[in-house]
């Protein structure tokens, strides 16, 4: 081969050489660049959305703190409150015509201790030493709540609380918690059938329970006054406490037993 075949040959493989070089750096250059992998923050999960897709999350709201409701009472009541008449021995004397207050602080009293039954001899008697020591502090026969709370006190070692303006509720929530319940009263107000008429100005008696349609009491006004049973309208009503002159006018108490 000449020295001209030569160099044409290679000058060719040169120029062919150096197209392919061209033409592969061409493609390089029309390739779309190619980012780098975003940085994951390491609190996020691996299946997390990108974060221009995730929303906001709202802020937790504090949880209320959960408050004790006050428990419905029971739909009926009756306390183990043993009955003692204000007459033990049937003599309504005047000792025993005022004596309704002394029988009703004893109920509650022999109650406390446990006792199931009053007979006549003990009540008798139980009522002559209250009367007897009431006497010797200058209390009348008639005495206001207050007074019935220092003798309940004093001489029965009885503690109790005085809850003015009651409601039916009230009252019904005290008796449900086992705490009975004296009521001072307009007497005539109460219109029980078996006191002889036309009734006692003033009385008092005890609520031991309830049910659904009445307040059961132990009455010592009477013999059959072992729980028996007044309408909440009626009882409600008769509420007052001690004054001379109107009952009437006697603010609305009553002495709950604790």
């Amino acid at each position: 081969m000449s020295r001209r075949s030569v160099w044409l040959t290679v000058t060719v493989i040169i120029a062919v050489a150096l197209v392919a070089v061209v033409t592969r750096q061409l493609r390089v250059n029309q390739s779309p660049p190619v980012e780098p992998p975003a940085l994951q923050s390491t609190s996020d999960s691996a299946d997390s959305p990108p974060p221009e897709s995730r929303q906001e999350s709202a802020p937790e709201k504090p949880t209320p703190t959960p408050q004790t409701l006050p428990s419905p009472s029971p739909p009926s009541v009756q306390l183990p409150v043993p009955f003692l008449v204000q007459a033990p021995l049937g003599v309504w004397d005047a000792l025993h015509e005022e004596a309704c207050e002394e029988a009703s602080i004893i109920m509650v009293a022999v109650a406390k201790k446990g006792q199931k039954t009053i007979s006549a001899a003990e009540g008798e008697r139980m009522i002559k030493e209250s009367v007897e020591w009431q006497r010797a502090r200058g209390l009348g026969v008639s005495i206001t709540l207050a007074e019935v709370q220092r003798v309940a006190k004093e001489h029965h070692n009885l503690s109790s609380r005085i809850l003015e303006n009651p409601t039916v509720e009230q009252l019904k929530n005290e008796l449900a918690a086992g705490r009975p319940v004296i009521v001072p009263a307009s007497g005539r107000t109460l219109g029980n059938p078996y006191f002889t008429p036309p009734g006692p100005i003033y009385h008092m008696l005890v609520l031991i329970g309830y049910d659904e349609t009445s307040f059961i009491t132990n009455d010592p006004g009477t013999k059959r006054g072992a729980a028996y049973r007044y309408r909440p309208t009626v009882l409600m009503k008769s509420i007052h406490d001690f004054v001379p002159g109107d009952i009437g006018l006697g603010p609305k108490r009553v002495m709950v037993l604790d």
